[in-house]
């Protein structure tokens, strides 16, 4: 009695195993898939269906029959099976995404099965079958898969089904579309995705801050501070912690004020992001102006002198002078990192950019404080200036030396400005930077008794009209190319870059070609760095060219709307920029930073 319960309980559940409604799952790190059939007993004739089922990973996803600008469909080889003929694969409705660049794709970011319609074929008593899949899975970058299934299903005369998985069928049975292929992607929408909220992205924003201390664009301001902290030599205490956190303080309420302006900028609808003031040439002559005043100072040629209101605040008692220049050089300072994107600063400040108001002032504060640590360090630990020598005659070669570093800024300045304005347009500015050296040598000459003369005064103001009608021609002449349309230089882009259009980039990687985008500017140092040493070098050079990558230059100097919808479409508010799009893969974005290694390695991927 026993044996024959054994034998009975064998034989069922050997007809369980062999005649699952489904195969086990094939998993992955991207998801898994499997096989299913809606029958507990297949009909032996007519119309049968069979599914293949797909579970992608939280951000990955699988394609439709049109995989649209990058991918591939699945595809499922049934060749092996017996007790049908002519399966169909039907594609239920998918969803449309819309990458960076403009790069469409369509597909499943969630649970999906592909139903395949065939007909029944009157051969044995079970239906076999036997499935190929090959798939792409695809997140920020893409896998491929291949994975074979096999799935015995008894035959009836009458059918009996799997409740379970005909539910499940039928469900992606009712979203295959009855119209067109054209009409169903007419009818798609983009899917909004909005980026989460982290609160380590603040933790980017700070470390991006404290970097910018030591990139190109701080540099020369350093100079300034330098000079500061040397005249600390012998200080007390508190007059040394009061100047470093009113240098601090000025850079950290310069951040908010630009997280203001950003925040208002949103509002009003206008393209933000970080270091696009440069792009104004009244504000790019405004700085140059400022800066050579400072570099005129550090030469002795004439002294900053601040309203007394201004000048004293926040001084302590019996202290002759306040902490206004502090403060001022704290703002200098921020004002020329923007052309800077340090690294994790590009990245946080795209995300906060992308976000609401609160978002954006919360990492703007966090990228000041980064900025602003090394001073807090300093009022901390007041004792690390005691080893400085106290202040003497050597401090005056000393000025000379770093005024030269602010007159490099100067030069620089008029090299971004050349690409803004016209050439007269620049004579017209040189014209009045020499006006503003001659009024500050005038100025000093007038403290002694040779030049207290009517006549040298009067000399003085009509240089000063001379300085202001200059910058009022530069800057009309500059608004009028911008109006006319024209472009205010020629393009640089040399063989073997082409300008940039990013209607071009879809088109190009669905003939099979890879595409390098250079988001750069001339007022960006971090990015004539990464052209100078990296893109422009042997090795990145050679390895473009044997892989026939198409390079794309796009030239962010002067404002460009289509640039900065291209940024957007990254999340990105700022330079450099750089992605590498390959044919089936979604764009890569390389860092702001670049090595030589991490373009290689990026373009054998």
């Amino acid at each position: 009695m026993k044996s024959r319960i054994f034998l009975w309980l064998g034989i069922f559940l050997a007809s369980t195993v062999g005649y699952a409604a489904s195969t086990p799952w094939q998993s992955n790190p991207q998801g898994k898939v499997r096989l299913i059939a809606p029958y507990a007993a297949a009909p032996e004739e007519g119309t049968i269906y069979l599914g293949v089922q797909f579970k992608p990973a939280p951000g990955w996803m699988v394609y439709w029959k049109n995989s649209g600008d990058v991918g591939f469909p699945p595809t499922f080889d049934f060749k092996g099976s017996r007790g049908f003929k002519d399966p169909e694969v039907l594609w239920p409705r998918p969803k449309m995404f819309v990458l960076p660049g403009n790069i469409r794709e369509y597909g499943y970011n969630h649970d999906v099965v592909y139903p395949v319609k065939a007909r029944a074929a009157p051969t044995g008593s079970t239906l076999q079958v036997a499935v190929e899949v090959n798939y792409l899975t695809c997140e920020a970058s893409c896998v491929p898969y291949r994975y074979s299934f096999t799935l015995d299903v008894p035959r009836a005369a009458v059918p009996q089904p799997d409740p379970a998985m005909e539910s499940l069928l039928q469900r992606f049975l009712n979203q295959v579309p009855t119209e067109s292929d054209a009409a169903v992607l007419a009818s798609l929408r983009p899917e909004e995705i909005e980026p989460p909220w982290h609160g380590w992205i603040l933790l980017l924003g700070f470390l991006g801050g404290l970097i910018l201390n030591v990139m190109p664009c701080v540099l020369p301001v350093l100079s300034i501070k330098l000079f500061g902290l040397l005249e600390h030599g012998g200080h007390r205490r508190r007059v040394i912690v009061r100047d470093a956190l009113a240098s601090a303080a000025g850079i950290v309420a310069s951040f908010l004020v630009g997280g203001g302006v950003a925040v208002l900028g949103k509002e009003a609808g206008m393209a933000v992001g970080w270091g696009i003031q440069f792009q104004n040439p009244l504000f790019v002559a405004g700085l140059a102006v400022i800066v050579a005043l400072f570099a005129l100072n550090l030469w002795g040629l004439f002294e900053i002198s601040l309203p007394p209101a201004l000048a004293h605040v926040g001084a302590l008692a019996g202290q002759q002078e306040g902490i206004a220049p502090y403060f001022v050089s704290g703002m200098l300072a921020t004002l020329l990192a923007t052309p800077c994107s340090a690294p994790f600063l590009g990245t946080a400040m795209g995300f906060a950019l992308s976000q609401r108001a609160g978002v954006v002032m919360a990492m703007f504060f966090a990228a000041g404080m980064g900025m602003a640590l090394p001073y807090f360090i300093l009022a901390a630990f007041p004792w690390t200036l005691y080893w400085l020598p106290k202040p003497g005659v050597w401090m005056v070669h000393v000025r000379g030396v770093l005024g030269f570093f602010l007159a490099a800024t100067v030069v620089w300045l008029g090299y971004v400005l050349s690409s803004q304005v016209s050439a007269v347009g620049m004579a017209f500015i040189y014209l009045g930077l020499l006006a503003v050296g001659a009024i500050a040598w005038l100025k000093q000459g007038l403290m002694t008794s040779r030049y207290r003369d009517m006549r040298s005064a009067k000399l003085g103001v009509w240089i000063l009209l001379a300085a202001v009608f200059s910058g009022i021609l530069a800057v009309v002449d500059a608004h009028r190319e911008i109006k006319s349309g024209v472009p205010m230089k020629p393009g640089r882009s040399s063989s073997p870059w082409r300008p940039f259009d990013a209607a071009q980039i879809p088109a190009l990687v669905k003939s099979g070609k890879s595409v390098f985008v250079d988001v750069t500017a001339d007022w960006c140092f971090t990015c004539k760095y990464n052209e100078k040493f990296v893109l422009d070098s042997a090795d990145v050079a050679q390895a473009f060219q044997e892989q026939g990558i198409v390079l794309m230059k796009a030239d962010w100097t002067n404002r460009d709307a289509a640039i900065g919808e291209y940024l957007k479409s990254f999340n990105r508010y700022g330079i450099p920029f750089y992605a590498l799009y390959r044919p089936g893969q979604q764009p890569n974005v390389l860092p702001e930073l670049l090595t030589k290694g991490t373009v290689l390695r990026a373009l054998k991927n």
